[in-house]
């Protein structure tokens, strides 16, 4: 046989492997899945567009051709991988079959299972959590929810000896501000997290702890500096004491109680007595929002209280494109809510955040926050006076919650396509593993992940 034809031969059977090559890798089989996710996987050629159907419905088309250098020995080039971003949650909670098909043809398939927390997008959850013995034995890891990803997502290695973040002493104690926020973890049943804080005049102190893991008991101690007790608060009184201090040094200690240890915030705030303490000027629901109008500016003040929401009401009746910011010297965080509409705020430079976004006739709510409702960690700088713009432009197309300018989180992943939004990641948030949503997803400017 001439060295042609069996050239020839090794070609004509070659080709045919190449063509037929594809791995559908997520999601994989007898795998679980939640939030909000990638169908991915690879096939080295394809005779037409590629699609995947769950449990038989509807075709969702599959973005082709993404550079995949792994697949480079088996298929003779890289750019073989193919991706959606998919919502898991949309399936519902049990065993689900997606089928990957080329031109109509089947070329892969998987039975996986899908868990929710019931319902499609979970909204408003803050939580974190500790794994011990991950990913390796007497190794921890941290974990925190994120809302943007719907998925907890890593935040860091705790180690094998949890490090102690906070002085067992007040010698050691860590200095504070009023009107902050500080994270801290009593890692085992002897820990114990001492704090100081300077108050430069005479007013009212408040301590609020929101605890993460730490639970379901813990106290909070208050020391004059001569180390007299001032108040013992325990979590069965509630999340937060206030208490009438002079100028001077105080020691603040927190402790677990018993056994119980866990992940905790600290929040400490100082009202001066010396005229009125300030009031809470807008309200803290949708219920006692406060009416803006289109074109307006309002003053507002985060406080008394390190947890403060302002809510303010606003009411479009034709369509057309809504822009809200706020200005002021401290962090500030923002969101935009209305049908079918959630968006978090674009950090700006100095602090403050800004939304943009078309919207239909309709009630919308903005909330201006002195912490970041995204995720459970804050910024300790909140508190302070700010003004919230709202202006209006009439005649945009209605979009209904495509932004451009924010952060997602109503419709995150639930669609394949959109237009210049940026939902993942979100302003100040962790996330680990996954992948970034809109590679290439039909010529689509949409970065979700």
């Amino acid at each position: 046989m001439s060295v042609l034809r069996c050239l020839c031969l090794v070609l004509g059977l070659l080709a045919p492997s190449l063509a037929s090559a594809a791995v559908l890798e997520n999601p994989s089989p007898d795998s679980f899945y939640s939030g909000i996710g990638v169908i991915s996987g690879w096939k080295c050629e394809a005779n037409g567009p590629l699609t995947v159907r769950f449990n038989g419905g509807e075709a969702i088309p599959l973005a082709y051709r993404n550079e995949r250098p792994d697949t480079a020995s088996v298929c003779n080039d890289t750019n073989n991988g193919f991706v959606a971003i998919w919502n898991w949650a949309r399936l519902g909670d049990g065993v689900h079959v997606a089928v990957v098909y080329d031109n109509g043809l089947e070329f892969g398939r998987s039975t996986f299972e899908v868990a929710t927390l019931g319902v499609a997008f979970e909204r408003g959850a803050v939580g974190e959590c500790r794994i011990d013995d991950f990913p390796s034995p007497g190794e921890s890891t941290l974990f925190e929810w994120n809302e943007a990803t719907q998925h907890l997502e890593m935040v860091g290695m705790a180690g094998s000896t949890p490090t102690d973040d906070h002085g067992n002493s007040v010698r050691d104690a860590t200095p504070v501000t009023s009107n902050s926020v500080t994270r801290g973890e009593i890692a085992d049943t002897g820990d114990e997290d001492y704090f100081r804080l300077e108050v430069h005049e005479a007013g009212t102190l408040t301590i609020e702890v929101a605890p993460g893991t730490l639970g379901p008991d813990w106290n909070v101690t208050l020391y004059s500096s001569g180390g007299n007790v001032l108040k013992y608060h325990p979590s069965s009184a509630g999340g937060s004491f206030a208490e009438p201090v002079q100028a001077g040094a105080y020691i603040i200690r927190v402790t677990g109680y018993g056994t119980f240890t866990g992940t905790y915030e600290l929040g400490v705030s100082h009202a001066p007595s010396t005229g009125s303490t300030p009031a809470d000027d807008h309200g803290d629901t949708e219920a006692t929002a406060t009416d803006v109008g289109l074109n307006s500016d309002t003053a507002g003040q985060m406080g008394p209280h390190w947890e403060d929401d302002d809510y303010f009401r606003v009411t479009v009746e034709e369509p057309g494109t809504l822009e809200v910011w706020t200005a002021g010297p401290t962090i500030h965080f923002g969101r935009l809510s209305g049908p079918g509409l959630n968006l978090h705020g674009t950090r700006t430079a100095d602090g403050n955040f800004r939304i943009e976004t078309s919207v239909g006739v309709d009630e919308y709510y903005v909330v201006v926050s002195s912490v970041n409702r995204g995720h459970a960690r804050t910024d300790p700088q909140g508190n302070g006076p700010y003004t919230l713009s709202v202006r209006f432009t009439a005649g945009a197309e209605e979009m209904m919650g495509e932004s451009a300018s924010g952060s997602g989180g109503a419709t995150s992943g639930d669609s394949l396509f959109g237009s210049g939004v940026l939902e993942n990641p979100i302003p100040d948030s962790f996330g680990s593993g996954g992948a970034t949503s809109g590679d290439s997803l039909s010529g689509s400017s949409v970065l979700e992940n």
